[in-house]
């Protein structure tokens, strides 16, 4: 059951991942092109961030993925 909610979360957060991508070429692209941006860009943006980092958050732990310095652990 839980695989499967990780699964699930890590999918959903790389949709995230993926709209915030299109999301910012589009608003590059229309405020070059058309001298215009996509409204409320900013706050979809921000909140895809919030989604596209909290939301992998099980599978990384699960995994004991987490990022950690090595240059000072390891000495």
């Amino acid at each position: 059951m839980l695989i499967n909610l990780e699964k699930i979360l890590l999918g959903l957060g790389a949709i995230a991942v993926i709209l915030l991508g299109v999301l910012i070429t589009t608003n590059v692209v229309a405020r070059t092109v058309f001298s215009g941006n996509v409204p409320d860009s900013v706050t979809m943006v921000r909140e895809l961030m919030v989604a596209a980092i909290t939301l992998p958050i099980a599978a990384a732990t699960a995994a004991r993925a987490h990022v950690s310095v090595a240059f000072i652990s390891d000495r």
